[in-house]
């Protein structure tokens, strides 16, 4: 009697785990595509980002400088260091000859104020922004009645009135303005150089 047998199936072996050349190959074509779209991108909003502080960075400095000036019932003073490129800064002191190009509070010509409110303290805090801290972005001009200097005094906070001009290296720019009543606002011109979020300058 004959005995009957199963056919076996066939067999397969098995695929190894894991990519194949072809597979990474289109992998890394892809994402070297979407590395392409995202720099450009990401260079873009780096760059807004350091106008915006180096603009928000001043519009701080001149409240606080207002408010120091009633604080302290004298006069307060931002003194602006520019050559329309990328070497800036500015300063705050009770003097309006500081030079904030200083880093060093202890020197006398560095833009510091007194630690203490009355003037008793023997440490004086610097209060300066330069340059180096808003990379590729320039301060094109600040433009105020006794150039480079705007003061606030203590009576009801007033001010030498200017506008001060940031710019980036792709053009866009923002303006902080200084109103004679010691209001400051931000605003970005109409146009190519235009950043969201700030009102149009007028």
């Amino acid at each position: 009697m004959a005995l009957l047998t199963r056919e076996q199936p066939p067999s397969f072996a098995r695929r190894p785990s894991g990519l194949t050349l072809v597979e990474m190959m289109i992998t890394l074509l892809v994402l070297a595509i979407l590395a392409a779209g995202a720099i450009p991108a990401m260079g873009s909003f780096l760059e807004k980002s350091r106008l915006k502080g180096a603009a928000e960075s001043l519009f701080n400095d001149l409240g606080y400088a207002r408010s120091e000036s009633l604080k302290r019932n004298t006069d307060i003073s931002v003194r602006f260091a520019t050559d329309g490129a990328a070497n800036w800064c500015f300063g705050t002191d009770e003097t309006t000859t500081c030079d904030c190009t200083i880093t060093d509070a202890t020197d006398s010509s560095a833009c510091a104020l007194n630690a203490a409110a009355d003037g008793s303290s023997s440490t004086n805090v610097l209060k300066r922004t330069g340059a180096a801290e808003y990379p590729t972005i320039k301060l094109i001009s600040a433009a105020f009645a006794v150039n480079p200097v705007t003061t606030f005094t203590p009576r009801r906070g007033t001010a030498n009135a200017g506008t001060v001009v940031f710019r980036s290296a792709s053009g866009k720019e923002i303006r902080v303005v200084l109103s004679p009543l010691g209001r400051v606002i931000i605003c970005s011109p109409a146009g190519t150089g235009q950043i969201g979020n700030y009102p149009d300058c007028t």
